[in-house]
């Protein structure tokens, strides 16, 4: 066995006069891994198998405060009492990301500043791996980089993710009027 592999000392992990068993270390980790999943199955809610983007959604939920919908007839009728446009993004981001929130920005700026300025409307853009927007990222149940319209209504919160920006972001028109259209809807505004 060499003395380092990939940055790892090879004495590492050593106990006092136990001898390292490639085999055991793998029994040690399954036993390990079987034992975190077999608590993290016995904790969960029953749900369809197979759907592993329901199951996603379902998790995310569960950590969430707010309740996350798929569209606005979810909801109580009645205008919300406040808005946020939340875009999350990562440490690094490629330009697909970037242009998220340039367009992201400018239709919220372009379209909505009267909202903004009343405080009705409220735009976010946060980074979802520093530890200062753990609250926020976990009341939205957010994971990756994402755009969401978070709505109040009747005292309760109600996130309403927009799945379907990264597709829109390489077609600018489309992108500022397809969230322009939903900020409009979940506000109950005419812009």
């Amino acid at each position: 066995m060499p003395a380092k592999e990939k940055g790892v000392a090879a004495d590492s992990g050593k106990v006092a006069g136990a001898k390292r068993s490639p085999a055991l270390l793998l029994a040690a980790a399954l036993v390990l891994v079987g034992g975190v999943a077999a608590v993290a199955f016995a904790a969960a809610p029953a749900r369809p198998s197979g759907d592993v983007a329901a199951t996603i959604a379902v998790a995310a939920q569960q950590r969430s405060a707010a309740q996350r919908i798929s569209q606005l007839g979810e909801m109580p009728a009645g205008k919300p009492e406040h808005v946020q446009v939340v875009y999350f993004y990562a440490n690094h981001r490629c330009w697909s990301c970037r242009s998220l929130e340039r367009l992201t920005r400018k239709t919220v700026s372009t379209y909505f500043t009267d909202a903004i300025n009343s405080g009705y409307l409220e735009l976010a853009v946060l980074n979802y791996e520093e530890a200062k927007n753990k609250a926020i990222v976990d009341e939205y149940g957010a994971w990756g980089s994402s755009l969401y319209i978070g709505i109040e209504k009747g005292g309760r919160k109600y996130v309403w993710p927009m799945s379907d920006a990264y597709l829109l972001v390489d077609d600018e028109p489309q992108f500022i009027a397809t969230l322009r259209a939903r900020i409009d809807a979940a506000a109950g505004l005419q812009s």
